[in-house]
C-alpha cells in the first residue's frame, strides 16, 4: 500500500507540518504555506468535521490552538530546510495529488535539487 493514500501518514505529516510552519515563522518571521497534498486534505477534514478533535491535536503537535488562513499562491516551498533539520527528507506523501498519485517530476526535482515547487491555498496562524 503506498503511503499517499495511508490516512495515518497524512495525520502525522500534518502534525509536523504544524510544528515545522512554528519553528519556519519563529525562524525567519514568514508563513509556512501548506502545499495542495493529501496532507492539506486531512487538516481540511479535521477542521471541517471534527473541530472538538482537532483542537486536541493542535495541543498534542505544538501546545496551542491553530488557525487555518487561506492564501492562495505557487511557488517554492520555504520551509523545506526547517522541516529537514526536525525530521530528514520529506516523504513522498508531500508531492502527492490529493487523490495519492505522485508527481513523479516534482519529487525527483526535491530528490536531485532540494526544491519543492508547489500551489497552496493556506498557512497556519
Amino acid at each position: 500500500m503506498s503511503q499517499m493514500g495511508n490516512g495515518s501518514t497524512a495525520l502525522r505529516e500534518l502534525q509536523r507540518f504544524l510544528k515545522v510552519a512554528e519553528s519556519y515563522q519563529d525562524e525567519t518571521g514568514k508563513q509556512a504555506f501548506m502545499p495542495a497534498c493529501p496532507v492539506d486534505t486531512q487538516w481540511h477534514q479535521l477542521l471541517n468535521s471534527k473541530p472538538s478533535e482537532y483542537g486536541d491535536f493542535c495541543q498534542n503537535a505544538v501546545g496551542r490552538d491553530i488557525r487555518h488562513m487561506p492564501a492562495k499562491g505557487k511557488g517554492n516551498i520555504q520551509w523545506t530546510r526547517t522541516y529537514e533539520r526536525l525530521y530528514g527528507p520529506l516523504p513522498e506523501i508531500w508531492f502527492s495529488d490529493i487523490d495519492g498519485s505522485l508527481d513523479v517530476a516534482s519529487h525527483k526535482k526535491y530528490i536531485n535539487t532540494g526544491v519543492f515547487y508547489a500551489s497552496w491555498d493556506c498557512t497556519p496562524l
